[in-house]
């Protein structure tokens, strides 16, 4: 009920301190009990008994429960990827297929001056109006060695009209009709075969290194710290632009972000030498 910005942030704001207060109660604990003997998983630190495989248990439960919630972004970020590839090769092949059609279309006139316009034969093409012969000569200018599913010239052809079916089609000339839902069966197929690697990845992974300390303490010490202190503090410190105690406290949390990951890095890769 009454839901509204400052609710939202007093559940956050107590789940990250809870979460926070027991965090340092369990490593504190850990750390006082063992000091320099702990090791990198610090569950193997423990000794065999029925509390400690249960603590392995849950903590297996966490990791397969919280592992979609990783891949998720991850699958995201790679079709994002993938898809901007994917439109960035069509623009240039689309780009090469238009230059060739206007180099085609003005070969036939010695100068600017004598060509009509482009607007010109669009209008006139619309219109319904008889091209002149200059005009209709230019349909057999027109490369023939390009492919037949390239969009026909907007000088031959109607405006592209978007129909409620929810199909894009070209009305006059070559047909072309993009079918929303094999879109959407397409984007399907995509998402599950970069799940399919992502979990072959891990499973690869998971089954040939046998310690991960090192790697999880540098991710800990870089992506973490960047994630939870340097990302926050810089955004909030650009977007509000007018000092106030909390753009105090984003610009501390910004340098405090440097300083964890400098000490943190210092002491995974020097100190545990």
């Amino acid at each position: 009920k009454n839901a509204n910005m400052r609710k939202l942030d007093q559940v956050i704001g107590a789940s990250v301190f809870a979460a926070l207060m027991m965090y340092i109660v369990f490593s504190g604990s850990t750390l006082f009990t063992y000091g320099s003997q702990i090791q990198p998983d610090f569950l193997q630190t423990y000794p065999e008994t029925p509390y400690i495989s249960a603590a392995r248990l849950m903590f297996s439960l966490v990791i397969v429960f919280a592992y979609p919630l990783q891949a998720h972004p991850c699958r995201s970020s790679l079709i994002t990827i993938f898809n901007s590839i994917k439109k960035s090769l069509s623009c240039q092949k689309k780009s090469s297929f238009r230059r060739k059609v206007v180099q085609k279309l003005r070969s036939p006139w010695s100068s600017k001056e004598s060509s009509p316009s482009f607007f010109q034969l669009s209008m006139q093409s619309r219109s319904g109006a008889p091209l002149s012969a200059t005009t209709s000569s230019l349909q057999s200018t027109l490369p023939s060695s390009l492919p037949s599913s390239a969009p026909p010239s907007p000088v031959f052809s109607s405006v592209a009209m978007t129909s409620p079916g929810g199909q894009l089609c070209a009305t006059q000339g070559q047909d072309m009709c993009i079918n929303q839902e094999e879109n959407k069966q397409e984007q399907q197929v995509t998402s599950a075969f970069v799940t399919m690697v992502i979990v072959l990845l891990s499973y690869t992974i998971a089954m040939t290194v046998n310690d991960l300390g090192l790697v999880l303490g540098l991710i800990g010490a870089t992506g973490c710290t960047t994630l939870a202190y340097i990302l926050p503090g810089a955004v909030y410190f650009k977007v509000h632009s007018q000092w106030s105690l909390l753009r105090v406290f984003s610009l501390i949390q910004l340098i405090l972000g440097f300083v964890i990951m400098a000490i943190s890095l210092y002491t995974i890769l020097y100190l545990k030498q």
